[in-house]
């Protein structure tokens, strides 16, 4: 028991089943054309909501300044996530993906970039509108629906619609990201960096010079909540397999009995 357990949690990005990756989990063909036209739609949607923010902060702010933010950051590698994931399942629907035999590097890539975006879009989205949005000067506009709302909003979403496998073990990965991005929230201040309002740290929240302790406690339960975001999406992904599998077998049944 023990054994099969060790086997199942895998830190790797292998795969005996690539095609899950290109596939939603609901289409009853190998290939589904509306799931090529919903993932093209997903990544025009990101590619929309980064060029506004951009276009934003060109008008607002101080573009160069704006990419210091998580929110940013994140807001960016979700979008070359879905650009990759569009192109992918474009390749596989018109036969012209190169391996279907084993994991290919481009695809363990994609791999790694979705399972980190959603627990990001979540601690961004919870963090902004719980201990930011109070104590900053941003309105309830487009841009910060954007990427403060519908950047998780739309992820979720998506949770319920990709077949992606997710294993536990994985929540290291956003994990060691968040603490990398903590690290870089200490040294850039250090270097005398400031935020698009002068200030010399990148959060109030995160303010390690003046309140190193509350810093610390605040970086290390985000961290934290990478690593319980990912746990619950893998409850999620199980419980969705499940669901399909029960409705595949009911659905199978119901034609040997001669119903149809």
């Amino acid at each position: 028991m023990s054994k099969s357990l060790c086997q199942k949690i895998k830190f790797n990005f292998e795969s005996e089943f690539p095609s899950k990756f290109l596939s939603s989990q609901w289409q009853q063909d190998e290939k589904s054309s509306f799931y090529m036209i919903y993932r093209v739609i997903i990544a025009m949607f990101y590619n929309f909501s980064f060029l506004e923010s951009i276009i934003y902060s060109y008008l607002n702010d101080n573009v160069i300044l704006s990419l210091i933010y998580l929110t940013r950051m994140n807001l960016f590698v979700t979008t070359v996530t879905c650009n990759i994931g569009a192109y992918y399942v474009i390749q596989y629907y018109r036969g012209e993906f190169k391996s279907l035999d084993c994991m290919t590097s481009g695809l363990k890539f994609y791999w790694f970039l979705y399972i980190s975006i959603l627990p990001f879009a979540c601690v961004v989205s919870g963090i902004y509108w719980t201990m930011l949005f109070n104590i900053s000067d941003d309105v309830l506009n487009l841009n910060n629906v954007l990427v403060h709302i519908t950047n998780s909003l739309v992820l979720f979403f998506d949770l319920f619609i990709i077949q992606h496998e997710y294993r536990i073990a994985h929540m290291i990965y956003p994990m060691i990201t968040g603490i990398l991005y903590l690290s870089f929230t200490f040294i850039y201040p250090l270097l005398g960096g400031i935020d698009r309002y002068g200030h010399n740290y990148v959060y109030p929240i995160l303010n390690w010079k003046e309140d190193p302790s509350s810093a610390f406690i605040i970086g290390a339960s985000a961290v934290v909540f990478l690593g319980i975001c990912h746990l619950s999406f893998c409850g999620i992904a199980y419980v969705k397999a499940l669901v399909y599998n029960s409705c595949t077998l009911k659905c199978q049944t119901y034609v040997c009995k001669g119903n149809v």
